[in-house]
């Protein structure tokens, strides 16, 4: 038979030598004597390669050892069934009973984990189904984390770009650290601009960076994604997040790449949807002395920290002017100066609130040093 089969015969009643000859994933077994010794009440099961001999054990607790196909296979007791597992595993399909024992703990988790293992790519695919794996690999030991990982490899990269398998390597990569975060990014190097770009390929990539930055694979995988139109990820409804992420956990090369990229077009990222976030970001992460130079730089034109502050994109930046610290008595002197009309702005309201102007004018009030030139 070209599949495998577990035999079942019944032992002699007196010692004697016999011969088996079992055909198993089609090849046969050499024929073999009895050894002496071995007891002759009960059953011998061969299981796979394993001879096995059963005293006084009740049948239904061998009940997995038994082929259903074999004639001489006795029924398994129906009252036995439940006490031969006093922890069933729960059906690797049932994903919200898969959740509810991995969130109860204990043995029902462990269960549940050992459930899960074999099944990955299938449940990581379903909303619910991801959830689980994603909480197994919380409760998973070292080997376990390796494993489910493995279940992954060679499609990873489909993975990233699900939305609800990304969750599920973005859980691997926060448990299983450098060596998952190795894995994931070994299968995104080819394509980790299209990731960087995707709704969840982008949380993956920034998962990737945040806990493996310095990973060597990890690094290369970055400098592929800046080797392409820096300014186009800035811009990007999901890029920027993977900017973001590099100007806090990229090395510093790639951090600097990405502060170019700013300050070639600093006026239209300031007010763009998404790059003012980057530039946001970049106000508080860069060095202090590229931080001030990009202040300055913002806050250089006339009336332009005033035309931000009326801006819903362009706010975000103030808010970042008045953290550095060289630059934000500056900025605060800006905005006061420009009290009146920010009052008449539904955005320049709310940061007038924020830094305590918020009552009448008080053109007088201008820091430390006198009047300043520009905005």
């Amino acid at each position: 038979a070209a599949s495998c089969r577990s035999l079942v015969c019944p032992s002699p009643t007196s010692p004697r030598d016999f011969t088996w000859r079992v055909t198993m994933c089609g090849r046969q077994e050499h024929e073999g004597e009895a050894r002496e010794g071995v007891a002759h009440e009960g059953l011998f099961v061969i299981r796979n390669t394993f001879i096995c001999a059963i005293a006084d054990e009740p049948l239904a607790g061998r009940r997995r050892a038994y082929s259903e196909s074999w004639s001489l296979a006795p029924e398994p007791a129906a009252h036995d069934a439940v006490d031969s597992q006093p922890c069933a595993l729960p059906a690797p399909d049932d994903a919200v009973s898969l959740v509810e024992a991995l969130e109860a703990g204990g043995d029902s988790a462990r269960a549940a984990v050992a459930a899960i293992c074999g099944a990955v790519p299938s449940l990581a695919a379903d909303a619910q189904g991801c959830r689980a794996v994603a909480l197994a690999f919380e409760h998973a030991g070292p080997l376990q984390v390796a494993c489910m990982l493995e279940e992954l490899r060679g499609s990873i990269a489909w993975a990233a770009r699900s939305p609800h398998a990304s969750a599920v390597l973005e859980a691997a990569i926060h448990v299983g650290c450098a060596a998952a975060a190795s894995a994931v990014a070994e299968e995104l190097v080819d394509g980790g601009r299209i990731a960087a770009l995707h709704a969840g390929g982008c949380q993956v990539v920034c998962r990737l960076l945040e806990y493996a930055g310095s990973e060597p694979r990890v690094v290369g995988l970055t400098d592929g994604i800046l080797a392409q139109d820096v300014a186009g990820l800035c811009c990007h409804k999901h890029g920027h997040q993977v900017a973001m992420s590099i100007l806090s956990n990229g090395l510093t090369r790639q951090r600097a790449v990405v502060a170019d990229a700013l300050f070639l077009e600093l006026k239209r990222f300031s007010k763009h949807r998404f790059a003012a976030f980057v530039l946001q970001h970049a106000l508080i992460q860069l060095p202090p002395p590229d931080c001030c130079r990009m202040a300055h730089a913002l806050m250089e034109q006339s009336g332009a920290v005033v035309s931000l502050a009326c801006h819903s994109a362009g706010v975000h930046v103030v808010r970042a002017l008045l953290s550095v610290p060289e630059a934000s008595k500056r900025a605060q002197y800006y905005i006061t100066k420009g009290q009146r009309r920010l009052m008449r702005d539904k955005f320049g309201t709310e940061l007038l609130a924020e830094v305590g102007l918020d009552g009448v004018p008080r053109p007088g009030s201008v820091p430390e040093g006198g009047l300043m030139g520009g905005a």
